[in-house]
């Protein structure tokens, strides 16, 4: 079998049994016992697999000598914002991360005019499953909680008040349309040259509007990015 289709199939079924735990008792194991975070089926409850993360650490990495620091919009339960802190404290960077998340879901007006438009599953009740006080406590337990500052709000509430003055590095995972829209406009103008932009769901059939709105940002700004398609993400290099 193609290891990135194992890969696949091993997260989909990892998935499925996360969602048979209650919340509760989840976040009690995981932050009572926090060596399982490493474990190749937790992987600090980050949704990429193994093929994909390594590109995104990849990508990462790239951007580490650019003046700045770093910002995830979409952050859930923290597994890719882990990811990154894990990284960061291995190779001993002194980069911050900036976590942008309502940590309680969409935004509900915004979720039923995406379902509305798509006419698919409910996304009113998506990304329950998390909340700013286990976030903290699982960055803190993880030993991140000085290199970590999660933002609550939604980003139409934050991102103009509490972006960091220049980034090097975005990760943009906020799936409905408008959020990735009003993202996208008020990271450019603070990411520095040399940074860059890795949004999520490029290629999902779930989340059709998120090519949409990158394909429309990467031709209004053509003359001053690069665009490179890796695995399910589009990854935008700022050029001046």
């Amino acid at each position: 079998m193609d290891l990135f289709v194992h890969d696949g199939l091993l997260w989909k079924h990892r998935a499925q049994i996360k969602n048979l735990i209650p919340t509760r008792i989840l976040n009690s194991i995981l932050l009572g016992f926090p060596k399982i975070y490493q474990h190749k089926l937790i992987n600090f409850e980050t949704n990429m697999c193994p093929t994909t993360f390594e590109k995104f650490l990849f990508e990462l990495n790239s951007t580490l000598g650019v003046a700045g620091n770093i910002v995830e919009c979409g952050t859930a339960r923290g597994g890719s914002c882990a990811i990154m802190a894990n990284y960061l404290k291995k190779i001993k960077s002194n980069k911050l991360i900036y976590a942008f998340d309502s940590f309680s879901g969409f935004h509900p007006d915004e979720a039923r005019q995406e379902e509305n438009q798509l006419t698919r599953r409910p996304l009113v009740f998506a990304f329950k499953k998390t909340g700013l006080g286990y976030f903290q406590k699982k960055m803190e337990v993880l030993g991140h909680k000085d290199r970590v500052f999660p933002i609550k709000g939604y980003f139409q509430d934050t991102l103009n008040i509490y972006l960091p003055e220049s980034i090097c590095f975005a990760f943009v995972d906020c799936d409905l349309s408008n959020s990735l829209d009003y993202c996208l406009e008020q990271i450019w103008p603070k990411l520095s040259v040399g940074g860059k932009i890795l949004i999520d769901d490029y290629l999902s059939p779930f989340y059709p509007g998120v090519k949409k709105i990158v394909d429309n940002f990467i031709l209004n700004k053509r003359s001053t990015l690069t665009s490179k398609i890796i695995h399910s993400f589009n990854c935008l290099e700022k050029l001046a």
